[in-house]
């Protein structure tokens, strides 16, 4: 994904390594590990290499739903609750692979991630107590993905910026402000992830 972003030399090698090569090796079964972030991210980057994924990929993660979103574990039985976070991820990684915003699963999952809103107006990871810059930036885009906007929680995220220009992870905790400011500064340009697509898929390394 950053080499696709960087637009610098073959995004599918790293060095003599073939990464879209490791990626489907990883992902036969459809399955790309046992995370949602597994699962989405390595979605995501064939889809940045034009090289996927498949519809088995696709179909693992729609599965994976639970009763209402999806969650870090690529299972319904994973013991964890569902999260902002892993169905932004979800809806995101569905979207770039093709599947229509008006899929009744991807509904269901932006039905839910909406009722989880804080009453700041933002989303947090498992609570509603406060605004996280993470889970609120990934929620703006997988609504933007699913063709919604939504000016309230763009405010919400703002106000989490502070005069260096960094954004915090809350108002009152820094967290890591690079990834804070890596994920608020795609959903406050207007885009999503994947943020760039080769144009044709790179050849072999």
């Amino acid at each position: 994904l950053a080499l696709a972003a960087a637009r610098s030399g073959s995004a599918r090698c790293a060095g003599s390594l073939d990464l879209l090569g490791r990626l489907q090796s990883y992902g036969r079964a459809g399955r790309y590990g046992s995370t949602i972030f597994d699962q989405t991210l390595g979605m995501l980057a064939v889809h940045a290499l034009r090289a996927g994924p498949s519809s088995r990929a696709v179909g693992v993660l729609l599965a994976a739903r639970g009763g209402g979103g999806w969650n870090f574990n690529l299972t319904r039985s994973g013991g964890r609750p569902d999260d902002v976070t892993s169905t932004a991820m979800a809806i995101l990684a569905a979207r770039a692979a093709g599947t229509s915003a008006r899929n009744g699963t991807l509904r269901a999952g932006l039905r839910w991630m909406l009722a989880q809103r804080t009453a700041a107006g933002g989303f947090a990871l498992g609570r509603r107590d406060r605004n996280e810059a993470n889970s609120t930036a990934l929620a703006l885009e997988a609504e933007r993905a699913m063709g919604r906007g939504d000016a309230r929680a763009a405010r919400a995220l703002r106000s989490l910026q502070r005069t260096g220009g960094a954004f915090q992870f809350t108002r009152t905790d820094a967290g890591s402000r690079v990834l804070a400011s890596v994920d608020a500064t795609v959903a406050l340009s207007g885009r999503r992830l994947p943020v760039s697509v080769s144009h044709r898929r790179p050849g072999r390394c």
